[in-house]
């Protein structure tokens, strides 16, 4: 189960106009279940940053969102547009396309971005980390993460390094009561429905002992 802070989602949440339009502008579409996550959970923050690539730990730091007014916000640096724009040249391989190969999605610690890759599939791309610092233009440096989002953010979890040292806020994050848990497979799914369930059963009626001769 994934757990998002909630105090970090950015509203307005996107509308399809909003995503068809980015969409238009990188020359893309983006996949199911991220559209889905962007207008739900918008820029939001994970508290399970960690996940696993080439053998090594990266940290998530946050989702990027979609803004239409990323002028004039604070938080519009994480906007999909604005964090694209100072890095186009290392999105793609062909200087001449007008469509990105790579699409950035979040921050991850260390100069690098978790992108959607269409590279291989532009219909189901793809995770990769998109390592900045280390790419020449229009020559990426990529790592391979994961074959989907949903794949991806069944990935996210809290290392024994973050435990041992953050521990305690960790536990206090979790027990935010605006903490949302986000299922990423069956079995949280079928976990969250039935405690659903369960707040839907009437409480038991408590029966009071009487003595025999009262009513």
């Amino acid at each position: 189960m994934l757990h998002l802070k909630g105090e970090t989602i950015v509203y307005p949440l996107p509308d399809e106009e909003l995503l068809r339009s980015d969409e238009e502008y990188w020359g893309i579409r983006f996949p199911d279940d991220y559209r889905e996550f962007l207008k739900t959970y918008n820029g939001a923050e994970p508290v399970e940053k960690s996940f696993e690539a080439i053998g090594h730990l990266f940290a998530l730091t946050r989702f990027f969102c979609a803004l239409d007014d990323y002028e004039d916000r604070d938080d519009g640096w994480y906007d999909l547009m604005v964090v694209e724009a100072p890095m186009t040249e290392f999105l793609t391989r062909d200087p001449d396309s007008t469509a990105v190969e790579l699409a950035p999605i979040g921050e991850v610690f260390g100069e690098c971005f978790l992108c959607l890759d269409y590279r291989q599939d532009p219909e189901h791309p793809g995770v990769c980390i998109l390592d900045k610092e280390n790419s020449g233009e229009y020559d990426p440096t990529t790592y391979p993460v994961a074959n989907s989002f949903t794949e991806f953010l069944g990935m996210l979890h809290i290392s024994e390094d973050e435990m041992l040292g953050f521990g305690d806020d960790l536990r206090k994050e979790l027990a935010d009561p605006r903490v949302i848990e986000v299922p990423t497979g069956e079995g949280d799914r079928q976990e969250l429905a039935a405690r659903a369930a369960r707040r839907e059963e009437p409480a038991p009626q408590k029966r009071r002992w009487k003595w025999p001769w009262q009513k």
